[in-house]
């Protein structure tokens, strides 16, 4: 039932529904919401050798800034278009296929996210895409720049934890490798969640440096 506009402050007030009050404060506040490193469940390759297949198991994922268009603020929910997901710390599209790499809106092609996201849920359509990721990487051209320098400073990194490093980090297609998400899946096998997640995090500091102005 509407709460119709003419009812008492107070009254309308405890009549609304908690997805309500999230909308007023969302189409009010358009603050963006940030998503700490954490974990998740992602279809990945198994090894360096792609025919091998691939399988769903956990990584690491760095801090992400999920943006909501105001104008996706729907009393259905949130319109997955209207969705962006950058990375916090150079602020450019979350490396991941069917994520533009121009801004961080959706490309999802005929994967299957609901037209309306449920409004406290924004990360809803992010995690559909872990657990589709076929590295298909002309929807969206997302792309992880490793520079030599970079590259120089990642396998000090792995190497001083282990001079067997099993994951191939000396080439560029890090997107359709899974190289990264990898490599936080191996943290996660070899060491504790505090310790993986110190280490994910000089890793993300390096690779996602910000760009200087």
């Amino acid at each position: 039932m509407k709460i119709s506009d003419t009812l008492e402050p107070k009254l309308k007030h405890a009549l609304e529904t908690e997805n309500e009050r999230a909308l007023r404060r969302m189409r009010r506040d358009r603050h963006d919401i940030t998503i700490p490193m954490h974990t998740a469940n992602m279809r990945m390759l198994q090894s360096e050798d792609v025919k091998a297949g691939d399988s769903i198991r956990r990584t690491i994922i760095p801090d992400i800034i999920i943006s909501v268009d105001p104008q996706a603020i729907r009393p259905e929910g949130l319109t997955k278009y209207g969705i962006t997901y950058i990375l916090a710390q150079n602020k450019k599209a979350f490396p991941l296929a069917h994520v533009y790499r121009g801004g961080g809106s959706l490309c999802l092609g005929n994967i299957f996210v609901p037209s309306f996201i449920p409004t406290h849920s924004p990360q809803q359509p992010l995690e559909t895409l872990f657990l589709h990721n076929d590295r298909h990487v002309a929807h969206g051209r997302p792309e992880i720049v490793i520079t030599g320098k970079q590259r120089q400073e990642i396998t000090a990194i792995v190497y001083h934890l282990d001079k067997h490093f099993p994951i191939d980090i000396h080439h560029s297609d890090w997107v359709r490798r899974d190289t990264l998400w990898r490599i936080g899946e191996y943290m996660l096998d070899n060491y504790s969640r505090e310790q993986s997640f110190n280490i994910m995090k000089d890793i993300f500091n390096i690779l996602f440096e910000p760009s200087e102005a």
